[in-house]
């Protein structure tokens, strides 16, 4: 199966069926079902458990209030990401690369301007994220980062005073400038190329863009941050108070499958009753992005708990009958009078 974003999905299904190397289309563009999630992730699981051992709960963008107490004390400091990376490699603010980081800018500013003028800047009638101080033109910094950063210059003093939050290609930061705003949180957000954003992820504590399924930072276990359920109606009108729900995501089946526009294909008929939950799906990719085999590691989830899993998989196996048989509850039986069957595959 192939991980794809469900509002590509369409152009997915018709590359497919353009592309004269794929002599088969898959069912209803080959949709399985599964939902994925994008957002803000704690980069770090041990992260969540050391603010817990201090009553904070950072998964909730709530938890990660400054009012709350002190979150930079839980992250790497920004200015080792900019030694290990150095500036001149961080995104400018102003790039068309991160055109979404722009679009976010000027959403923040039709409803936060009046909040916090200092965040955004217009330059030739386009509307940026304001990339000031002390990394200009290459960090965006909230409020209440800019804040703190104001009190070590009059204080004279050096130390955290803000989250990293880093991401590539603007990704996710639409919403996240006004969530850092709307919840005091004191954050840095830029954009690293993706070699360098992977890299950061997996080297320093902070937040970041990610989306799942997708192994990449599986080792580090992120968790993802969560807010409010999603209103639409807000999101529709470019207020992201709420964030994203975890409905973005789709798994398409391998288009190169044969036969896969015929209903009674047998491989199609078992993907499409094949169903595994959420958190199994989680372990066996970590797994996976950890060294197992792919064959191992189903064979594990197969073995767990005495075999449990079994009987569900043996319930997704097609079934197939000779001319003049049905499957009845898994088995064929011969066709009740008056009725006939060619044979075939069926589900179960």
């Amino acid at each position: 199966a192939t991980e794809v974003w469900a509002i590509y999905g369409d152009s997915v299904f018709d590359s497919f069926s353009a592309n004269p190397r794929f002599e088969h289309k898959p069912l209803k563009g080959g949709v399985l079902g599964y939902k994925g999630r994008e957002g803000a992730f704690v980069s770090r699981s041990e992260i969540i458990s050391e603010a817990k051992e201090q009553n904070r709960v950072l998964q909730w963008f709530e938890g990660l209030n400054d009012r709350l107490g002190d979150t930079t004390a839980f992250m790497d400091d920004i200015q080792a990401i900019v030694d290990r990376f150095g500036l001149e490699n961080f995104t400018d603010c102003h790039s068309p690369g991160v055109s979404y980081m722009q679009d976010g800018a000027a959403a923040f500013k039709k409803w936060f301007a009046a909040e916090d003028p200092e965040a955004f800047e217009e330059i030739d009638g386009k509307i940026y994220p304001k990339c000031g101080e002390p990394f200009a033109g290459k960090v965006w910094t909230s409020k209440r980062a800019r804040e703190r950063y104001a009190q070590h210059q009059r204080d004279g003093t050096t130390g955290k005073w803000c989250t990293p939050f880093v991401t590539s290609s603007g990704y996710g930061t639409a919403h996240f400038l006004q969530q850092m705003h709307i919840w005091n949180i004191s954050a840095c957000v830029f954009n690293l190329n993706w070699g360098d954003y992977v890299t950061a992820g997996r080297e320093f504590r902070s937040l970041e863009y990610w989306w799942w399924p997708d192994t990449t930072f599986d080792a580090q276990g992120p968790v993802g941050v969560v807010g409010l359920p999603q209103d639409q109606i807000q999101h529709s009108e470019e207020y992201y108070l709420t964030p994203v729900d975890a409905t973005d995501c789709n798994l398409y089946a391998n288009p190169l499958l044969p036969d896969v526009d015929d209903l009674g294909d047998p491989i199609m008929l078992l993907l499409k009753k094949a169903q595994i939950q959420t958190i199994d799906m989680s372990k066996m990719l970590r797994a996976v992005s950890t060294g197992s085999s792919v064959r191992d590691t189903v064979c594990e989830w197969m073995k767990a708990d005495n075999y449990a899993n079994l009987p569900r998989v043996l319930g997704w196996v097609p079934v197939q009958c000779a001319a003049g048989e049905q499957e009845v509850a898994g088995a064929c039986e011969p066709c009740a009078a008056g009725s006939y069957s060619s044979g075939g595959v069926s589900a179960r």
